[in-house]
C-alpha cells in the first residue's frame, strides 16, 4: 500500500468555513472544566471564529478547497520524491497520555467487551484490549484524520468512516467544508487498513462530491457482506463488503445529506436523510419509506429540524427511538415507536434541553438492552427516561462534589457493551468515560469514570516549560494542561488541570520557578504563585474597567503573552538607593547581595554586585537593578505591559505600550493581537495581528519602575516607539521568530488559504524600515503558524504547519516535511532558550499539535558541556575503537536496570542517529552501532541514563 498522510485541516475548515455561511446558527456551548462559569462565555463561537480568522481566505470569508487539495498534492508529491527529511528530527511524544479530545466514533468488540475502538477527529484511529484501562494509537496514517465512525461486520471486518460533515447546521447545503477521505477497512482488528477504491471521493475540491462525509456506518447483524453508510450524497448500501455500493432512496432526497444510519437485529434500516426519517424493513434497493410527513403521530416535517439520531433495542425489533433537534439546535423531542414507526410518540415531553441549543452538532442516543424501555440520550448533557420520567444523569465540570458524576460536555455517541449490560460508553469532546453501573438503582445514582489513559488526542493551542523543565499549555475545551516532563522521560506523561475553558497561550517565571500565567479565551489573564495548585485573575481595576472586559471584542479568543527575564540586564535603567550594612563586605572586588525590586516583600529576590571600591557601614549607594522582568498581553486595539509579574509585594501594575490614536498615523496601532515576541535583549516586542501587520515597540529598557508614565505610550514621559513595519494584506500574521544570535533577524509567519507566500525572512527588523524576503521556496501554499530559529542552529528553521512542522536547515531556501511527525495542525512552537546552567531543557524545541497532544525533539540541543556531564554522579561513556572505520561501541554504566538514550551527533552538532535502550542492564552496558555511512570526521556520543547524562568523543576514518 502506497505511504499516505492525514489531512489534518478537517477540523480547521469546517469550522472556518461553516461560520462564514451560517454564523446566525451558531451558539454558546458548554466548557468540560471550569473555574467559574464567566470562563467559556461563548463556546464553540470562539473556536469557530478564531479558525476562520487563521485559516479563511479573509477576502471570502471562506476556505476555497482547490486551496486545500494543492496544498495536499504538493505534500504527496514531495513524500514521494525524497528519502528523508532535510534536517534529521526525533520526536518524543510528550502528552498528555490521560486528556482526551473530540471522540465521535466509539464501539466495543463484537466479541470481546475488553476490546475498544475510538476515533478522534484529529488524532487517528486508537484501540484498547483492557477496556479503556489503557490505549494504543492503530492507526494513524488514513490519508483524512477526521476519524467520524466505525462499525464492524458479523465476521469482525472494521470500517472507518472519514470526513466530519455533523455540526449545528450539516454539511448538506455546503455549509461544511471537512473533505473526507471515504472508508478504510481492516480485517485483522486493525492491525491493517485498506482505503474502499469504492469511497474515494472522484473529486475532493467540492463539498457535493461523493463520499467526503461518511457521518455515520453500520452493518447488517448477520451478512457480514452488507455495510451502509450515511453520506454527504445520500444513503448507500453495500451487498459486497465495500467493494461496490447502490442508492436504495429512490425520491428527491436520494442524494441530500444523510447524518445517520442505524440497522435493527432483524435487518430493519432507518436512516435520516434532508432531515427527514426513511425506514425499511430490509434495506434493500427501492424499499424505504418516508416518516417524517408531519401527520399527527408521526415524525415531524423536515423544515423544523436540524438533526436526527435513532437508537433501536435488541429486545423488540418493533422499538424504535429518535432523537430529534429543531431547527435553533435545540430538542424537539425524543420520539418513539413501538411498531417500526406505524405511528409514533414523545414519552416525557420536551420539558428538558439536553442540546442546549446545538443538536446539530452533538446529538446521540441509546436504549438499554435490558430494558427497551430505558432510553438515554445526550448532547452537552446525559439524560436518561425511566419509570415515565426524565432524569439528568452526570455532571459537565469536574470537582470534588462531582468526582464520580463527572462526563465531559459535547457528547457525541452512547454505547452499550452488549457482552457487559451494564455498562455505559460515552464518547466526547472530552475522550471517553465509562459508567460500569448505569443501572443502578440507588439515590446515587450512576458513576462515571475517565478512559483517557493513553488516549492522546488533546488539541493544544499554544505550548511552554517551566524552570524545571515541566510542559504546560492551553488546548481547546480542555483547559490549561501541566505536566510534570522530566527531560530525561521519554513516554508521554499525565497532566493536571491548572485552569479551565478554553485554554491558551503560557509563560513561567524563571526568577521564581512557582509562578507561572495562563490565559483563558478572550483575555482572561490567570497567575499562579505556588506552581499551577491555585491561581487568580492577574489585571488591576484600570484593565478591568475595558469595555467587554473578558469577553469578545477585549481580545482574541486564543490571547497572546509573552514574556522577558533577565538576572543580569545590562540595558536596564532602574536603580536602588541601597544603605551598605554591617553584615556587608565593604572591600573593594567583594560580593555583596541587593535586593531587586523585581519580587519584594516575604519573596525578597537579590543580585550579585561587585564593590568598584571600599565602602563604609551607613554608606548610600546607586546601583543599577539588572535583575528585570516583563509580562506582556495582546488585546484588541492595545499591548499593555507589567514589570510586577513576579512581585507580590506591591499593587500590579500595568502600562499601554501600543493604542490607536487617531487613523491619520500609519504607525498607529490597531488591530486584534496574534502574537508577541520580545527581542533576546528584552528592548523590543515584536507584535503581529489578525488583520495582516507587524509592529515593533522599541526602547522597552525606558521604562521605569518608579515612574510607570515611562511605559504608557503617548505620555510626554514615555521614550517606547511604536512602528508599523509591515503590513502582509489582510492575513494573520500567526508567528514570529526571533534569531537568539542576531538581534536584526526575524521570521514571520503567516495564515490564511488562498495565498502564495506564508514565510518571511527579515535580516534589518530594527532599522527604520525593515525589508522582507519570501521563504517559500518548495513549501506547500498552505497556513503556517508559527516558526522557530533554532538556537544553536541559525541556519535551522522549523515551522509548525497545516500538515505538521516543516523544517530547513538552509535558511529556508529549502523546506521537508518532518519525518516520524504525525501530520496534523500544529500551532505553535517554543524552544527553551535559557542555559543550561540555569534550565534542564536547553535548547529542546516543543511542538502544540492540535489534535495529538504535544511533542518535543532534543535533535537541535547538540552536545554540551552542563553541570550534569561535570558532577560526581555524572556517567562514564566510552567509545571503542577509536578512531574507527565501521563500527563503534559505546560503552556506559547504569546504576540500576532502567530506560537510556544515546544519541550520535556530528561536529556542528546535528543529530545524525538516536536509539534508546529499553531495560539497560545494572552495571556495564555496551552498545554497537554501524558508522559505515558516516562520513569521515569527528563525531560526539551522548548517554542519558537514570536522568544524568555524559559525552565522548571519536573520530572516523575512511
Amino acid at each position: 500500500m502506497k505511504k499516505i498522510f492525514f489531512v489534518s485541516f478537517s477540523i480547521i475548515v469546517c469550522f472556518a468555513t461553516i461560520i462564514a455561511v451560517n454564523a446566525d446558527r451558531y451558539k454558546p456551548r458548554t466548557a468540560p472544566f471550569s473555574e467559574s462559569e464567566e470562563e467559556e462565555k461563548n463556546g464553540i463561537a470562539g473556536a469557530i471564529d478564531f479558525f476562520k480568522k487563521v485559516t479563511a481566505n479573509r477576502v471570502t470569508g471562506s476556505v476555497d478547497l482547490n486551496d486545500v487539495i494543492k496544498a495536499r498534492a504538493a505534500i504527496e508529491t514531495q513524500a514521494n520524491a525524497r528519502s528523508q527529511a532535510a534536517v534529521n528530527l526525533v520526536w518524543d511524544e510528550v502528552g498528555p497520555n490521560n486528556v482526551g479530545g473530540r471522540t465521535r466514533a466509539f464501539m466495543v468488540d463484537k466479541d470481546s467487551a475488553s476490546i475498544l475502538y475510538a476515533g478522534s477527529v484529529a488524532g487517528g484511529m486508537w484501540k484498547s484490549r483492557n477496556g479503556g484501562a489503557s490505549w494504543f494509537n492503530l492507526y494513524d496514517n488514513f490519508e483524512n484524520n477526521a476519524i467520524t465512525c466505525i462499525t464492524q461486520a458479523a465476521n469482525g471486518d472494521l470500517y472507518v468512516g472519514t470526513g466530519e460533515g455533523l455540526y449545528e447546521v450539516h454539511s448538506g447545503t455546503g455549509a461544511g467544508g471537512v473533505i473526507g477521505g471515504g472508508v478504510w477497512k481492516s480485517t485483522d482488528r486493525g492491525d491493517h487498513w485498506s482505503r474502499l477504491a469504492s469511497t474515494i471521493p472522484a473529486t475532493l475540491n467540492s463539498a457535493s462530491s461523493a463520499y467526503v462525509f461518511i457521518n455515520e456506518i453500520a452493518a447488517d447483524h448477520t451478512n457480514p457482506l452488507r455495510i451502509y453508510m450515511a453520506t454527504n450524497v445520500g444513503l448507500r448500501v453495500s451487498d459486497d463488503g465495500g467493494t461496490s455500493w447502490f442508492n436504495p432512496i429512490h425520491t428527491s432526497d436520494a442524494s441530500k445529506f444523510a447524518a445517520d444510519v442505524a440497522v435493527g437485529f432483524d435487518g430493519t434500516v432507518i436512516a435520516s436523510i434532508n432531515d427527514k426519517a426513511y425506514i425499511s424493513s430490509n434495506g434493500n434497493d427501492a424499499t424505504f419509506t418516508n416518516l417524517s410527513t408531519g401527520a399527527s403521530g408521526m415524525l415531524p416535517l423536515s423544515s423544523d429540524v436540524s438533526r436526527i439520531e435513532f437508537a433501536f433495542t435488541p429486545l423488540d425489533a418493533n422499538y424504535i427511538y429518535a432523537s430529534i433537534a429543531d431547527a435553533s439546535g435545540a430538542l424537539k423531542g425524543i420520539y418513539k415507536t413501538t411498531n417500526k414507526g406505524t405511528s409514533w410518540s414523545v414519552p416525557g415531553g420536551v420539558s428538558f434541553q439536553p442540546f442546549g441549543n446545538q443538536g446539530g452538532y452533538d446529538n446521540s442516543i441509546a436504549v438499554s438492552p435490558l430494558n427497551k424501555n430505558q432510553v438515554y440520550v445526550a448532547g452537552t448533557q446525559l439524560w436518561q427516561f425511566s419509570n415515565f420520567t426524565w432524569g439528568r444523569l452526570g455532571e459537565e465540570y469536574p470537582g470534588p462534589s462531582s468526582q464520580y458524576k463527572y462526563v465531559h460536555a459535547d457528547k457525541h455517541k452512547l454505547v452499550f457493551s452488549i457482552a457487559d449490560t451494564n455498562s455505559l460508553y460515552v464518547s466526547c469532546d472530552g475522550g471517553v468515560f465509562k459508567s460500569s453501573n448505569i443501572r443502578t438503582k440507588n439515590s446515587a445514582g450512576p458513576s462515571f469514570k475517565a478512559l483517557n489513559n493513553g488516549y492522546n488526542v488533546t488539541q493544544f493551542y499554544a505550548v511552554g516549560s517551566t524552570k524545571l523543565g515541566e510542559i504546560f499549555g492551553g488546548t481547546q475545551d480542555n483547559g490549561t494542561k501541566f505536566m510534570d516532563y522530566d527531560s530525561a522521560q521519554v513516554s508521554p506523561q499525565p497532566a493536571k488541570s491548572i485552569g479551565g475553558g478554553d485554554g491558551g497561550t503560557v509563560a513561567a517565571s524563571v526568577i521564581n520557578q512557582d509562578f507561572i500565567y495562563y490565559t483563558i479565551d478572550y483575555g482572561n489573564l490567570y497567575r499562579s504563585l505556588d506552581h499551577g495548585a491555585s491561581s487568580n485573575q492577574f489585571y488591576n481595576s484600570r484593565i478591568r474597567a475595558l469595555p467587554n472586559f473578558g469577553d469578545v471584542g477585549f481580545a482574541g479568543f486564543v490571547t497572546p503573552i509573552a514574556m522577558f527575564e533577565s538576572f543580569k540586564d545590562s540595558l536596564s535603567q532602574d536603580s536602588i538607593s541601597y544603605t551598605i550594612k554591617a553584615t556587608d563586605n565593604t572591600a573593594a572586588g567583594a560580593t555583596i547581595q541587593i535586593p531587586s525590586k523585581v519580587q519584594q516583600g516575604t519573596n525578597q529576590k537579590y543580585f550579585s554586585y561587585t564593590n568598584p571600591t571600599n565602602y563604609s557601614v551607613g554608606q548610600i549607594i546607586k546601583v543599577q537593578d539588572v535583575m528585570q522582568n516583563r509580562l506582556a498581553v495582546g488585546l484588541t486595539n492595545s499591548v499593555w505591559i507589567t514589570k510586577d509579574a513576579i512581585n507580590t509585594g506591591v499593587n500590579t501594575r500595568w502600562m499601554k505600550i501600543a493604542k490607536g490614536f487617531s487613523s491619520s498615523n500609519p504607525n498607529d496601532f490597531s488591530g486584534e493581537v496574534k502574537v508577541l515576541k520580545f527581542s533576546k535583549n528584552g528592548d523590543v516586542l515584536f507584535v503581529g495581528t489578525m488583520e495582516g501587520n507587524l509592529y515593533r515597540i522599541s526602547n522597552l529598557k525606558s521604562i521605569s519602575y518608579s515612574d510607570t508614565l515611562t511605559g504608557e505610550i503617548g505620555d510626554p514621559a514615555c521614550q517606547l516607539v511604536c512602528r508599523k513595519i509591515a503590513s502582509f494584506g489582510f492575513r494573520t500574521v500567526s508567528g514570529i521568530a526571533i534569531d537568539q544570535n542576531n538581534a536584526d533577524r526575524i521570521v514571520v509567519t503567516l495564515g490564511n488559504y488562498g495565498n502564495t507566500n506564508y514565510v518571511f525572512n527579515c535580516n534589518n527588523a530594527l532599522a527604520t524600515t525593515p525589508t522582507f524576503t519570501v521563504l517559500q521556496s518548495n513549501l506547500p501554499s498552505m497556513p503556517v503558524y508559527d516558526a522557530v530559529i533554532d538556537m544553536n542552529h541559525a541556519n535551522t528553521i522549523l515551522l509548525a504547519t497545516e500538515y505538521g512542522v516543516w523544517a530547513s536547515d538552509d535558511n529556508g531556501a529549502s523546506w521537508s516535511q518532518s519525518a516520524g511527525f504525525p501530520n496534523v495542525p500544529v500551532f505553535y512552537l517554543f524552544q527553551q532558550t535559557w542555559p543550561w546552567q540555569v534550565v534542564p531543557n536547553s535548547g529542546v524545541i516543543y511542538a502544540a499539535t492540535h489534535g495529538r497532544g504535544i511533542f518535543r525533539t532534543t535533535s537541535l540541543v547538540g552536545i554540551h558541556e552542563n553541570t550534569l556531564s561535570k558532577s560526581k554522579d555524572a556517567l562514564t561513556v566510552t567509545v571503542f575503537p577509536n578512531p574507527s572505520h565501521d563500527f563503534v561501541t559505546i560503552g556506559f554504566l547504569a546504576d540500576k536496570r532502567t530506560n537510556a538514550v544515546v544519541k550520535i551527533y556530528s561536529l556542528s552538532g546535528h543529530l545524525i542517529s538516536e536509539k534508546t535502550i529499553v531495560s539497560a542492564l545494572e552495571g556495564n552496558n555496551n552498545v554497537s552501532v554501524s558508522v559505515v555511512d558516516y562520513a569521515a570526521g569527528t563525531y560526539f556520543v551522548s548517554v542519558t541514563c537514570e536522568g544524568k547524562t555524559s559525552t565522548a568523543k571519536f573520530v572516523l576514518m575512511k
